[in-house]
């Protein structure tokens, strides 16, 4: 019995000594290590690859999507004014004819149904700005945090050679 517990402390019972199991244990932590910060570049490479589309596709909206809501908001809030000038002349004609009395409700109903629309277009158009706020934070967040892992493996790589 004494002889198998001397032989395990040797080494002897494994076949190799205790150095060098731990020089193989030590080359196979190396080259795990290894692979594993190469699997990481590539990662890191896909998420700046698809950061960036994230960041194109933000620009886009911000570029065309919010001035088409403006600029339909604008157009609406124009021809509100119109009927608002159009109602203001009727009242001044204020005449007694039929026509002008079934005019003057049409262009009513048309400016309450117009407001009406533009309020959901600037609804919709303040919850699209909400909505790129947030995106402009996740994305600076996104940046400042690929900034750090850059730099973390800039100076790993100066510490290591």
């Amino acid at each position: 019995m004494m002889a198998a517990i001397t032989g395990i402390r040797s080494g002897a019972a494994a076949g190799i000594r205790t150095t060098k199991g731990l020089f193989f244990f030590f080359t196979l932590l190396v080259l795990i290590c290894f692979t594993s910060s190469l699997s990481q570049d590539d990662q890191l490479e896909e998420i700046k690859i698809n950061h960036q589309k994230v960041k194109e596709k933000f620009a886009k909206m911000n570029n065309m999507v919010m001035p088409a809501f403006m600029a339909s908001s604008d157009m609406m809030a124009d021809n509100i004014q119109l009927f608002d000038r159009m109602i203001a002349i009727m009242k001044k004609v204020d005449g007694k004819d039929e026509d002008f009395l079934l005019l003057k409700r049409s262009l009513k109903e048309l400016r309450a149904l117009l407001k009406q629309n533009m309020d959901v277009v600037n609804d919709k158009m303040d919850a699209f700005s909400v909505e790129l706020r947030e995106q402009e934070q996740n994305i600076n967040y996104t940046d400042s945090k690929l900034e750090v892992l850059k730099k973390q493996k800039q100076g790993f790589l100066q510490k290591t050679f």
